[in-house]
């Protein structure tokens, strides 16, 4: 779909015909109300050349909804995996902490959910706080729940696309800094030796797909995660690699102390082992596969007398190694 039609579709979902017409009727809390109809404030959240527009509503001083527009058909799985989630939760009488759907019009593609609560997990790791720890901990009890659920929805991941544009950025970085060469060549050689042991048949779970510090949010009742499109069964130790390798790197940036990454990392997998100790068998692979694609991104883009980049590529070669190695697992 062009940028045109797009367009003209988000401001037509900021509307306010739209609004009375298509989203308080969704909300039970609005029903019957003798009080003048609330004022409706609308922001358009996203919007980066990626085929798909969020826009927020908020509604009075406390409802948040989200409507989230598609140029393809990721939305409905999106919204299958939501309602599937959450169905199964209200089924044991429990709220799983994810935005809850609402809708979802295939001839529109179009996705509305509720918003979630409480403050960005980023926010926490520039606060310095001792929170951060008890929030990895929660996150890694909201992962595990996650990856115990019976819901099944989306193809099998596929990471040969991935490993496509690992190679295709270590290229260029050699290309770039030919001095390099036989440091990636290492590493990728330890990485290939990860990768013989991975099993043929990989256990399987509804995975997140982009599980990170910035999808999740701690509030009150608990940890919840945004962003579904990514959404597939697939290795559970994907979800696990990204969190860490991007939670860490986001704490030694913020922090430069390497000693800051550890307690939060140590909640988090003490949590999650505790309740799924047979899931994180291929975690090495991919977390080592996030710290070397990083790396290269790193080294790529350093430029002559930066101690800022020379650190964070001692970092990371000091990570990788340390997850090469097992000392996590």
């Amino acid at each position: 779909m062009t940028a045109v039609p797009l367009e003209r579709r988000t401001s037509e979902i900021m509307g306010e015909e739209f609004i009375a017409k298509r989203i308080c009727p969704l909300l039970p809390e609005l029903s019957g109300s003798l009080s003048p109809a609330p004022v409706v404030r609308t922001n358009l959240v996203r919007n980066i050349g990626t085929g798909r527009v969020t826009v927020e509503y908020l509604i009075g001083d406390r409802i948040r909804v989200f409507a989230k527009l598609y140029s393809d058909d990721t939305g409905a799985l999106s919204y299958a995996v939501l309602k599937g989630l959450w169905d199964e939760g209200s089924a044991r009488g429990e709220q799983f902490g994810i935005p809850e759907p609402l809708s979802y019009s295939p001839a529109e593609k179009l996705l509305i959910m509720r918003g979630v609560a409480g403050e960005e997990l980023t926010s926490q790791i520039f606060a310095n706080g001792c929170g951060l720890v008890e929030s990895a901990r929660k996150a890694a009890g909201w992962l595990a729940r996650l990856h115990g659920s019976a819901v099944r929805v989306g193809r099998e991941g596929d990471f040969s696309a991935e490993l496509l544009k690992l190679s295709s950025r270590m290229i260029k970085t050699v290309g770039e800094h030919p001095r390099e060469w036989e440091r990636l060549l290492d590493l990728n050689r330890k990485l290939a030796e990860l990768a013989k042991l991975l099993p043929q048949r990989r256990r399987l779970v509804q995975v997140h797909g982009r599980f990170r510090h910035d999808h999740v949010f701690v509030g009150s009742d608990g940890i919840s995660v945004i962003d579904w499109d990514r959404s597939c069964p697939w290795d559970p130790a994907i979800d696990m690699a990204e969190f860490l390798h991007l939670l860490r790197m986001a704490i030694f940036k913020n922090t430069g102390d390497p000693a800051r990454v550890e307690p939060p990392t140590r909640a988090f997998l003490e949590e999650y082992l505790a309740r799924l100790p047979g899931h994180a068998g291929n975690l090495s692979f991919y977390w080592g596969f996030y710290i070397l694609y990083s790396l290269s991104h790193t080294i790529k883009n350093r430029l002559d007398d930066d101690p800022e980049a020379d650190a964070k590529i001692e970092f990371h070669q000091k990570e990788f190694e340390d997850v090469v190695t097992g000392r996590f697992i």
